[in-house]
């Protein structure tokens, strides 16, 4: 380690964490690691973050993001349960294709949990945009929110550890999860799952 590393910046910074947190998660970020990745000196590192706390609240902000962003364009052109159908499908996808960053969002609540609260009324606008064309009550919006969230990460949750096995009709499971919550909110449920 040479102990300098020119134009480290708040972007490089970020791009390192994130690296860090792709391969081996948020609880393994480190000051020591960070600097590691850096090529510089732990002791540093300080001059260009606060903590490592910090740090850790930007990933988790970057990777909220990037979840907000394919939550956004899977919803695009659709609408009511097909723009819903769409989100839950994209951040599956998500969670399976980026694991620790999946991870490093729910992680945040206990980073900065005021922030995260914020962070997730503007990451649920979205679905309460498409919650409009079926109920104007903000409240029954707000529990089909946590319903759909609750299901959508217990299911993957559970996915990306592995704990359905080898199941091939993983999919369709998902998928009618996805379907009875949407009829529960049309009240329409006929516990088929069509």
């Amino acid at each position: 380690m040479s102990g300098r590393k020119r134009n480290t910046s708040d972007a490089s910074v970020l791009t390192a964490a994130i690296n860090i947190t792709e391969r081996e998660g948020l609880p393994n970020l480190n000051i020591i690691r960070l600097a590691e990745e850096l090529e510089m000196r732990p002791a540093s590192l300080y001059n260009h973050i606060k903590g490592i706390d910090e740090v850790k609240a930007n990933v988790a902000r970057y990777a909220l993001g990037e979840m907000d962003k394919v939550m956004r364009d899977s919803a695009i052109g659709r609408s009511r349960g097909d723009a819903l159908l769409g989100i839950a499908n994209a951040v599956r996808d998500f969670a399976v294709k980026r694991p620790e960053l999946y991870s490093a969002v729910n992680l945040f609540s206990a980073v900065s949990p005021d922030e995260y609260k914020k962070m997730l009324e503007l990451h649920s606008n979205v679905i309460h945009q498409i919650l409009d064309a079926y109920i104007s009550d903000r409240d029954v919006r707000t529990q089909f929110i946590l319903a759909f969230r609750s299901g959508l990460h217990g299911f993957v949750s559970l996915e990306v550890i592995g704990a359905f096995g080898d199941r091939t009709d993983t999919d369709e499971h998902f998928r009618k999860m996805i379907v009875h919550l949407i009829k529960l909110l049309e009240g329409t449920d006929d516990g088929k799952g069509n």
